[in-house]
């Protein structure tokens, strides 16, 4: 499975969008977190894994096995996934 025909933007969120990344994390687990990235994974688990108003977030359109998809994650959290191969499971 990979993007075709993508864009990447860091727009500023108008309304509340769910975090694609934290779902990522939380399918993989948080084992292998060091302390501050739990503590990053808290914060986002206290905002209902959410990206909140106001904030910047990643966010990619494209077409994903065939279909058209919007991707949304919050920054720390999507660094996070690249730093730790999340996306490649």
């Amino acid at each position: 499975m990979s993007w075709s025909l993508r864009t990447e933007s860091k727009p500023r969120a108008r309304k509340a969008y769910e975090c694609d990344a934290c779902e990522w994390l939380i399918n993989v687990g948080t084992d292998d977190l060091s302390d501050d990235e739990l503590t990053l994974y808290e914060q986002a688990k206290n905002e209902s894994f959410s990206i909140q108003p106001g904030q910047t977030y990643v966010k990619v359109e494209g077409i994903w096995d065939g279909e058209f998809t919007v991707f949304r994650a919050r920054l720390e959290m999507h660094a996070l996934c690249i730093k730790h191969n999340i996306y490649d499971c």
